[in-house]
């Protein structure tokens, strides 16, 4: 099943970019550049305990994350990618209730921009947090738990893609430390299975982001 490229935190409460072409150049420019490198943003340590547990998919939970998020067929495909090692699907849980979800890909780019200017950079991908449980930090939890989980295997950097209305989002994630990539946006795409088994395809504008990890 093809990737969702663009992850969109519905968790995030805080003030969106607004649509003005000042502030739109905020987040175009953000990735401040060093003699031609980026420059890493330091990461923010909590000074407090989660009361939700973050891990990687299992089989027994494809039924209970059906139910809670439906897609099985996307859920499946996930689990299929990471028992190859091709990715994680990170789940977030509060006690026995799944609370989010976060795919983190680790096979070559689809989109051809990205392969080209970010080789070997890892995306991450379909972050989704249940309705009842947004605005609660689950989606930055998530988020935090995939950049440790590369940083541990060495990996520098991580990259995602925002669609170009979704200036909540893109607001999470400047807070947390992405920065455009200045290479412009680029074209992706949202897959939807239908019923019948049918893939819709829809395209979309992007904004592409990165940021810099600290490998162990």
């Amino acid at each position: 099943m093809p990737r969702r490229l663009d992850i969109s935190d519905r968790s995030c409460q805080t003030p969106a970019f607004s649509a003005t072409s000042g502030e739109r150049q905020t987040l175009d420019r953000a990735g401040t550049r060093s003699s031609g490198a980026w420059l890493a943003p330091e990461r923010q340590e909590s000074s407090t305990v989660s009361r939700y547990f973050v891990r990687p998919v299992r089989r027994d939970d494809i039924e209970l994350l059906s139910e809670k998020f439906g897609d099985r067929h996307f859920l499946e495909d996930r689990l299929i990618r990471q028992t190859n090692g091709l990715g994680v699907l990170f789940t977030a849980w509060s006690g026995d209730v799944p609370a989010g979800l976060l795919y983190l890909w680790l096979e070559p780019a689809e989109e051809p921009e990205i392969a080209a200017a970010l080789p070997e950079v890892a995306l991450l991908t379909h972050l989704e947090v249940l309705p009842s449980l947004r605005s609660q930090g689950i989606g930055s939890e998530l988020m935090d738990h995939a950049e440790r989980y590369l940083e541990a295997r060495g990996h520098e950097q991580v990259a995602l893609a925002v669609h170009e209305d979704n200036t909540r989002a893109a607001a999470l994630y400047y807070r947390l430390g992405y920065r455009d990539w200045n290479a412009g946006k680029i074209v992706c795409y949202t897959y939807e299975v239908q019923p019948d088994g049918s893939v819709v395809r829809e395209p979309e504008k992007c904004y592409v982001l990165v940021k810099y990890l600290n490998p162990a």
